[in-house]
């Protein structure tokens, strides 16, 4: 736990071979924290979501209330179906002050985990807040990203291809996630789960407390 954690802090992300079986991922994601919400990732024709069609998807993050993105493959698509990953470091370094500035000051919609109800101007979100965290949705239209979008586009991409009972774990706040496009008749699959820390940070001190 500790190791994963460290190499996390360091990279960003963790990639995970031959966990031993589904159950293992879940129970080792449970170590990071509290898990919110469970998706399978594969294509369904009649949802229109990026992540259930074959074109590609954009780098984007994940719900901002979620400290950690974790994937379990299950299937993979036959001839490629990497993740893309993205340093959003590498692109804040690149942007101008005013540019940074500009993303502490851009909100973009958030709808509650597990809600389908619109997203309010309460429940929005600023796309860099924080120590650097980055909240970032290319679909969602929003003037002031801009500088962050050009220099994403320029950034470099790290591959990650997982095959059958493999995991990747990803810092949400920081490493931004997206693949390219898959064949119509993917049979790729994974299970995604969404963990959030607060607990585990809560426990902890608790502890120290006793």
């Amino acid at each position: 736990m500790k190791e994963l954690l460290e190499v996390l802090e360091r990279d960003g992300f963790v990639v995970l071979r031959g966990l031993g079986g589904y159950d293992r991922f879940e129970a080792l994601s449970q170590e990071l924290g509290e898990i919110v919400w469970k998706t399978d990732v594969r294509l369904k024709p009649t949802v229109k979501t990026h992540l259930c069609q074959p074109e590609a998807v954009p780098f984007h993050t994940d719900h901002p209330d979620v400290d950690f993105v974790a994937w379990w493959c299950e299937r993979q698509e036959v001839e490629d179906g990497a993740s893309l990953l993205v340093d959003s470091r590498d692109v804040l370094s690149s942007l101008s002050k005013s540019e940074r500035a500009e993303l502490r000051a851009t909100a973009l919609p958030c709808p509650a985990i597990g809600s389908r109800s619109t997203a309010t101007a309460s429940s929005s979100r600023f796309i860099l807040s924080g120590e650097a965290r980055v909240y970032y949705a290319p679909w969602v239209a929003v003037a002031g990203a801009d500088g962050f979008g050009r220099e994403l586009a320029n950034a470099r991409v790290t591959r990650v291809r997982l095959g059958r009972d493999d995991a990747l774990i990803v810092d949400n706040h920081r490493i931004l996630h997206g693949r390219g496009a898959v064949s119509q008749s993917s049979p790729r699959m994974l299970h995604r789960l969404w963990v959030r820390r607060e607990q585990l940070e809560t426990a902890s001190r608790q502890q120290k407390n006793l």
